[in-house]
């Protein structure tokens, strides 16, 4: 899974933006730095969905600066 963001031109964004995925049982919480990485896609994990159960990406104002997410990318595995 990747998340992509773009520029920081007021360098006000935040350096630990909390991306929290819940995948399959599970969630983890992984915190990206909005300053760095800008216009590119990011990786944020590998994890496994299962099919007919519940998933979520969520991105949380609770963070050191501005909290913005322009795209989460979803990349099947085989």
């Amino acid at each position: 899974m990747y998340e992509w963001h773009g520029d920081d031109p007021n360098a006000d964004h935040a350096t630990k933006a909390p991306f929290t995925i819940k995948f399959d049982g599970d969630t983890r919480t992984i915190p990206v730095n909005l300053r760095a990485n800008n216009g590119k896609w990011n990786l944020l994990g590998t994890f496994k969905f299962a099919a007919g159960k519940a998933g979520s990406v969520t991105l949380s104002s609770n963070a050191d600066g501005n909290v913005l997410a322009d795209a989460v990318k979803f990349v099947r595995h085989q």
